[in-house]
């Protein structure tokens, strides 16, 4: 599918956070979460509310965590601009240290490599990321992007119950199309966020976070071949675009923004626990576009982007083998582009989303058997409204899934692992099929290596395809492993 039905850009608020390694015996399981027990899934302000102030309180041991990692995309389900075929891997490293009364630090770094193939015209890194504004050339080719990326964690208690965290991260990617127009990218991405936790009882935490992020997209397009020039289109909208012919052509695309948190936890009675997040963020989009012979920046077009969310969750733990899940979410995106110089709106639109889901696990203890389940359903309504191809749309959906897990101690310290999603979207809001199916499984095996490390491994497969369309699909296959090191 070639061209989006729905033709209108999904974007989520863009949360800064340093992340310790992911979690590969959740994703071993379906992604099961609801009543699912585990060290980094717990709902506290760190796990859940994403709060860096109670790291201090969530890690207790040292520990190293290596990652190394591989996903393949593939198929023709895709969205005009998106790669026909993907190829990501990366390897990260993530140390946490407590530092007694001084703290807990974490640090992570990783490096990743990424080839888009068969791009179509885009020369723009993320040409859906909800602003009118996308730059092209006139070719299908492939797009490149490696580069490193580092990010610190650090949580101190300040006075008895009181807690203070801050983190930070920056990553750089370089960027190369393989054929004319020879873009060069080069992709920066740094943001930061402090947070304040406070302990009124053991059973009631109170939090609040700040953030800010800020990204930009360099972009230099030229034709190697002497005294030719390069020619490159800037589309404002799906229609229109203006042309700019040159040896060397430089643009620039900047995000900017920031964020505030919100998070209480609350456990009522001894077996039952509670929590609630909610967020706000805006950001603003600058594309910035040669004038003449000038070399002073001009702001082309402009773009706002408003987000916020709230989220509730609970867990029960009904007996010693049996925990009960259950969560609640609605967010609310909008956003507009216009010409800056002549001050007119091109763009409008705005995301509702409402969800709830629940789930279980039980462990059967005879047989050293964990069973999990999640069920989820979600309600989108998007209203898109792009006056400048004179095109409006309102569409709604209800989306659903089922997620299944499964954990087998086999011997000793060794775990066999499986996991089955299946859901259904009335409408794909991101790349405009109908009645979509989605299915994945995935596959996991952890163990204790020498005593001295923890290994676990996780490959997944999963394809998605529109109703009516039995050879339209998109394929995904991926792998990882992470090696924690209990002392280094």
């Amino acid at each position: 599918m070639k061209k989006s039905l729905l033709l209108i850009a999904v974007t989520f608020s863009v949360l800064v956070s340093v992340s310790k390694a992911q979690n590969v015996r959740m994703n071993s399981l379906g992604g099961i979460k609801y009543g699912l027990i585990d060290q980094d899934n717990s709902l506290n302000l760190y796990d859940f509310g994403k709060n860096p102030a109670w790291l201090i309180n969530d890690e207790k041991e040292v520990w190293l965590k290596i990652t190394p990692s591989y996903d393949r995309q593939w198929g023709d389900y895709k969205r005009t601009y998106d790669s026909k075929e993907s190829n990501e891997g990366g390897m990260s490293f993530t140390g946490l240290k407590p530092l007694g009364k001084n703290g807990t630090f974490l640090g992570t770094a990783s490096y990743s490599y990424e080839e888009r193939r068969d791009i179509y015209r885009s020369i723009k890194r993320n040409p859906y990321d909800g602003s009118a504004f996308l730059p092209t050339d006139s070719t299908t080719g492939n797009f490149r992007y490696d580069g490193p990326s580092v990010g610190f964690a650090y949580s101190f208690e300040l006075m008895p119950g009181l807690l203070l965290g801050a983190e930070a991260n920056y990553q750089v990617l370089d960027g190369l199309k393989n054929i004319y127009s020879l873009a060069k990218t080069i992709y920066r991405n740094v943001g930061g966020k402090v947070g304040l936790a406070y302990s009124v009882s053991d059973n009631l935490v109170l939090g609040a976070d700040y953030r800010i992020f800020d990204s930009q997209e360099s972009l230099e397009m030229r034709n190697v071949i002497a005294q030719t020039e390069v020619e490159i289109f800037n589309f404002r909208g799906e229609t229109y675009s203006t042309s700019i012919r040159k040896s060397s052509v430089e643009e620039k695309i900047r995000d900017q923004g920031n964020g505030f948190g919100t998070q209480i936890y609350f456990r009522p009675a001894e077996d039952l626990e509670t929590a609630l997040k909610g967020d706000y963020t805006v950001s603003g989009t600058r594309a910035i576009m040669p004038r003449g012979q000038s070399i002073k920046e001009f702001e082309e077009g402009y773009s706002s982007f408003e987000n916020y969310s709230l989220q509730f969750e609970a867990r029960y733990h009904v007996s010693p083998g049996l925990t009960l899940g259950a969560d609640l979410m609605h967010s609310k995106d909008d956003s507009w582009s216009k010409n800056s110089e002549l001050n007119l709106l091109l763009w409008k639109w705005n995301l509702k989303r409402t969800a709830a889901g629940f789930g279980a696990t039980y462990n059967v203890q005879p047989l050293d058997l964990l069973l999990g389940f999640d069920y989820e359903v979600e309600l989108i309504k998007a209203d898109s409204s792009k006056y400048i191809d004179t095109k409006f749309l309102n569409v709604s959906s209800t989306n659903s899934v089922v997620r299944l897990g499964a954990e087998k101690k086999v011997y000793g310290d060794i775990y066999l692992r499986a996991g089955y999603n299946y859901g259904k979207d009335q409408v794909d809001l991101i790349t405009g099929g109908k009645d979509v199916v989605l299915n994945s499984a995935s596959l996991g095996l952890g163990f204790k290596a020498f005593g001295a490390a923890n290994v676990d491994f996780i490959m997944q497969y999963g394809n998605m395809s529109p109703s009516g369309y039995t050879d339209l699909t998109r394929d995904r296959l991926s792998a990882a492993a992470t090696i924690r090191l209990n002392s280094f």
